[in-house]
């Protein structure tokens, strides 16, 4: 099955905690079952810097495909991804794959996956990691 995970952030941003964590076993997992994974997520590493961009070509157990934010601290105190050319890549990317997987609620990288999705017809599997209850922090932010 050829797998498309799309995330706020890559399995390399630990500054970001756990959906990261759980992004990067979920990958070992379905890597050790033989599928086929391609993960888009934003450069956002943390608070003090980016991720590098790749190189390009398919490196490893996952293809990465990182996208550059338009500000890394809107991203690291707000959480407000802004993910230059992200939107153009999913609409051409998502009808090569058979499942898209959204990782988190409420950010960009998530509308944009879903609605390329929609357009490609391809099923979406949604995993909130705690971030469907608007229950913490920028509560007004999150309802918009």
């Amino acid at each position: 099955m050829r797998i498309l995970h799309v995330s706020a952030y890559s399995i390399d941003a630990r500054g970001y905690g756990g959906i990261p964590r759980a992004l990067s076993a979920l990958c070992v997992g379905q890597h050790a079952l033989g599928h086929r994974l391609t993960l888009c997520a934003t450069d956002a590493r943390d608070g003090e810097g980016r991720l590098p961009l790749p190189e390009g070509g398919e490196g490893g157990a996952v293809d990465v495909h990182l996208f550059p934010n338009l500000s890394n601290r809107l991203a690291w105190k707000l959480q407000a991804f802004a993910p230059r050319g992200m939107g153009s890549w999913l609409a051409r990317a998502v009808p090569e794959h058979d499942v898209v997987h959204v990782h988190g609620c409420r950010h960009l990288p998530g509308g944009l996956a879903q609605r390329a999705a929609a357009a490609a017809r391809v099923p979406v599997v949604l995993s909130p990691h705690g971030t469907a209850v608007n229950i913490e922090r920028r509560q007004g932010l999150k309802r918009a």
